[in-house]
């Protein structure tokens, strides 16, 4: 709520958005805490819109999000004549992909523990992610990656869709008054599973040395001189056949 309080006080906002292919491209985004409260902020005719409810769960592309709520009415669960599922629209366009998770957030199970919550929002988004390959035309694009961010415990996680890992860090955990500067993580890379707070490294490529990964590292380091400790011990020996 106080995002968008001071988000009203604006009285210049710059969008800045590059051109892709030629085409000047929108900007919206979408605010929410970890008391539920949501807010989609858009620009539309060089005006900022903010719908702020806790009912705004979802937002996909063009059209502007009014005329997306506005399209809902035509529907049964909002009070329209057209039923669902039987009707529910399957097709990759921002209308149909917003109907879609509109459609099944209202029937998502109350998730028991975090990685239910977790599981319920990636089994939602896979419903409107577009296939490599997919036949469409009209400037869209398949599906590179997903986030994904638990509000109440603060982790984040990202699912490149190249590797078959998720991959998560825990803001939690970080003591953020001894960090040494801005960390990075390729979060594309194969090998990379799980929590990968210990798997960042400063701009320059270097080790930060955080505490958090000390015994963590000091466990691999171990296990890494027992297999090479195997490793000299296997080729020291005679084998009689």
């Amino acid at each position: 709520a106080e995002a968008v309080e001071g988000l009203q006080t604006l009285t210049t906002v710059w969008n800045l958005c590059p051109r892709l292919e030629g085409v000047h491209l929108g900007a919206h985004m979408a605010l929410e805490d970890a008391t539920g409260d949501s807010a989609i902020i858009e620009h539309v005719g060089g005006e900022m819109q903010i719908y702020h409810s806790r009912n705004n769960l979802v937002m996909t592309n063009e059209p502007s999000f009014d005329q997306q709520k506005k399209m809902l009415e035509k529907y049964e669960p909002w009070g329209g004549n057209i039923t669902l599922p039987d009707n529910l629209p399957g097709s990759v366009g921002s209308p149909d992909r917003f109907l879609r998770l509109e459609y099944y957030v209202k029937y998502t199970p109350e998730p028991a523990n975090a990685p239910e919550a977790i599981a319920n929002i990636r089994s939602l988004i896979g419903t409107t992610n577009v296939p490599f390959g997919a036949p469409y035309g009209g400037g869209v694009y398949p599906t590179w990656w997903t986030s994904f961010i638990d509000l109440t415990d603060k982790v984040y996680y990202f699912d490149w869709a190249l590797t078959p890992n998720l991959v998560w860090f825990d803001l939690g955990e970080i003591d953020w008054e001894s960090l040494p500067g801005i960390l990075q993580v390729q979060p594309q890379g194969i090998d990379l599973a799980g929590n990968v707070l210990c798997d960042m490294t400063t701009l320059e490529g270097e080790d930060p040395m955080l505490a958090e990964c000390a015994e963590e590292k000091s466990i691999a380091l171990a296990e890494e001189k027992s297999t090479l400790s195997g490793i000299s011990s296997l080729r020291g020996t005679d084998v009689i056949g």
